[in-house]
C-alpha cells in the first residue's frame, strides 16, 4: 500500500488531490474530496471528483483497511 499525493486545478479553479492507492500491484486513484463511500463485503464503491469508482478486493479485511485509509486521508 503506498499513495502519492499530485495537486490538479480543475475546470473550476478549485485545487483538488489526486491520491494513489496501490493494491496487488493495480493502482487505484482516488481525486479528492470523497463524496461518498459503500462497501458491501469485498468491493468499494465511491464518488469522487472525477465519478464513481468501483475497488474489489480479496479480503472483506482488505476492503475495511482501504475505506479506513480512504477516510483518513
Amino acid at each position: 500500500m503506498c499513495f502519492k499525493k499530485k495537486p490538479r486545478i480543475n475546470n473550476k479553479n478549485k485545487v483538488s488531490f489526486i491520491m494513489s492507492y496501490k493494491y496487488n500491484g493495480s493502482m487505484i486513484q482516488i481525486a479528492h474530496p470523497v463524496q461518498s463511500i459503500s462497501v458491501n463485503k469485498h468491493r468499494v464503491i465511491f464518488s469522487d471528483t472525477q465519478g464513481l469508482k468501483n475497488a474489489l478486493f480479496q479480503k472483506a479485511s482488505d476492503a475495511r483497511q482501504f475505506v479506513k485509509w480512504l477516510k483518513a486521508s
